[in-house]
């Protein structure tokens, strides 16, 4: 059966008109493909109808590929290339290395995994430059030269005849589990690769790998638990775990963590946790004098009556992504979304959950989503919530766009006073209150002097 490759941008929709790659195309009618399509609905990465003329497929916040029947799904991100790559490493910690030859067609990939893959291998090639991490491992042989502490007790037990000295040393070995984890994550990079070159210079790194370094299954337990074993003798270990728990979260057994038994025959990226990761880094770095809280929750919003809660359940508690405490003692509720508002209509679920925020709040409460977007001319707008009867204003929600273009040059910029200045600029315009006389508030305001 040939192939159909089918490209989408993200959270756009492609139904089988005339001239689309998904006219005249089906899904497979077996158990296994339609478990498939019901979880990648379910987690809100794909959505895939048949109709009468063929298969309309819906894109959401994930991008990467996936292989469905005889359909490769190639969901393309917004942003591409270096900016992609810059904003990725600021959000994820990741190191200014060399990749590759920087030339902008090897940048320029559809497949997202790729950029994730030529970042490990740069991260892999540099650890191998300083020299495999190794651990003291105890040993206890007989020795016809001796190494390390002769074993007197066992020495004397066997009447001194032996020619050979019982010794106990520590040889230090490369055989850990941290390498054998990276080998690992060198051969699923070697698998999922696109491109013909990266998959051969995966294999070709771990093939050095291989020479001192065991097989281990690597799962989400061995992951935990090397998280916990890393220490400063480890640090450069992080960004290439970073990269693998990457990469693996979008291959793994299922895209909800708590329920993995459907495999996805491919890698999605959720680029809505990356986006809020990327703000979170961001507002709390260069928020000078800022508490911000990721994930706080709201109490008192929603509770159960003590007397009317027959199933004893706890109270509904409401967690947006940044809760930031400014220097006066305000409290500023800001939600993060990877859909571009400016392009698009507010889904009637954010606005609710936004809306409820900014009535948590004395009147006249305020919530703010940040959207990521590409557009040059986009500004704040606000959504007025008013007691229907009085028409009195109780809350506002304000939709306010995060530059990406701004955002990946600002990060791009040497570092010093004036690159402080401007990224501490651009974050306090994050969280400032809307006024309809500025043009622009997140993208294209001037940097401070």
């Amino acid at each position: 059966m040939e192939t159909v490759t089918v490209r989408i941008g993200e959270w756009q929709s492609l139904p089988p008109e005339v001239g689309s790659p998904t006219r005249g195309i089906f899904l497979p009618q077996d158990p296994a493909t339609s478990r498939l399509v019901e979880a990648l609905g379910n987690d809100g990465a794909l959505g895939f109808q048949e109709l009468r003329s063929g298969l309309s497929i819906q894109s959401y916040s994930f991008v990467g590929s996936l292989m469905i029947g005889g359909i490769r799904v190639v969901v393309v991100p917004k942003l591409r290339g270096m900016q992609l790559m810059r904003l990725l490493r600021y959000a994820y910690g990741l190191r200014e290395l060399k990749l590759f030859d920087p030339s902008p067609s090897a940048l320029e990939t559809d497949s997202f995994q790729d950029l994730l893959i030529h970042q490990l291998l740069a991260e892999t090639d540099e650890i191998i430059s300083r020299g495999l991490h190794r651990r003291y491992v105890p040993v206890s042989a007989r020795l016809t030269s001796p190494r390390g502490r002769i074993d007197l007790a066992t020495l004397a037990r066997d009447g001194f005849v032996s020619s050979a000295l019982p010794c106990n040393f520590h040889p230090r070995d490369e055989d850990c589990l941290l390498n054998r984890v990276l080998l690992f994550g060198l051969r699923q990079a070697a698998r999922m690769a696109t491109d013909y070159e990266l998959r051969h210079r995966a294999r070709r790194t771990a093939r050095v790998l291989e020479q001192d370094v065991s097989d281990v299954h690597v799962d989400w337990a061995t992951l935990a638990r090397l998280r916990r074993e890393m220490n400063r003798l480890t640090t450069a270990y992080e960004p290439a775990l970073t990269i693998l728990e990457i990469l693996l979260g979008g291959i793994g057994t299922s895209l909800n963590p708590s329920s993995r038994d459907t495999a996805v025959p491919g890698f999605l990226f959720d680029m809505n946790r990356f986006f809020q990761t990327l703000l979170g880094r961001f507002l709390t770095q260069y928020l000078a004098d800022h508490q911000v809280t990721e994930q706080a929750s709201i109490h008192g919003l929603f509770e159960y009556s003590a007397k009317q809660n027959p199933k004893r359940r706890r109270s509904p508690t409401p967690r947006p992504d940044y809760c930031i405490r400014t220097p006066d003692g305000r409290i500023l509720l800001l939600d993060a979304k990877y859909r571009d508002l400016w392009e698009q209509e507010l889904p009637r679920e954010m606005l609710y959950q936004l809306a409820l925020y900014a009535l948590s709040q004395k009147p006249v409460g305020r919530s703010t989503i940040l959207y990521p977007t590409l557009a040059p001319n986009a500004v704040d707008a606000v959504i007025h919530v008013s007691e229907p009867s009085s028409g009195s204003r109780r809350a506002e929600v304000v939709l306010r766009p995060v530059g990406l273009h701004r955002l990946s040059e600002l990060l791009g910029m040497p570092p010093g006073i004036t690159t402080r200045r401007s990224r501490c600029s651009f974050a306090e315009n994050l969280i400032a209150v809307p006024d309809p006389n500025v043009t622009s508030i997140a993208d294209s305001a001037p940097a401070r002097a």
